[in-house]
């Protein structure tokens, strides 16, 4: 029997929303199926697309997004000391 990823499952793997999902199957071909009003995702489907599409397959996590943030408040800290 498969395995299927539910469209959050999915969004929340590859760290996006469920409307940029239903763009990519709309316009970009992503492979999913459908019961009635059901979308589910098979794994190795979407890895093979995502591979073919040159998207990494390991999902970045959420902090790397946010390397070039400075830690709390050190912004502030360092203006503060520069005056």
């Amino acid at each position: 029997m498969y395995q299927y990823w539910t469209e959050s499952e999915l969004a929340e793997l590859l760290k996006v929303s469920r409307t940029f999902l239903w763009e990519m199957r709309t316009t970009e071909g992503l492979p999913f199926c459908r019961l009635r009003r059901v979308i589910r995702y098979r794994p190795e489907e979407v890895m093979k697309w995502l591979s073919s599409h040159g998207a990494p397959l390991v999902p970045r996590a959420v902090d790397d997004r946010r390397r070039d943030v400075p830690a709390k408040n050190e912004t502030f800290r360092k203006e503060k000391n520069h005056e």
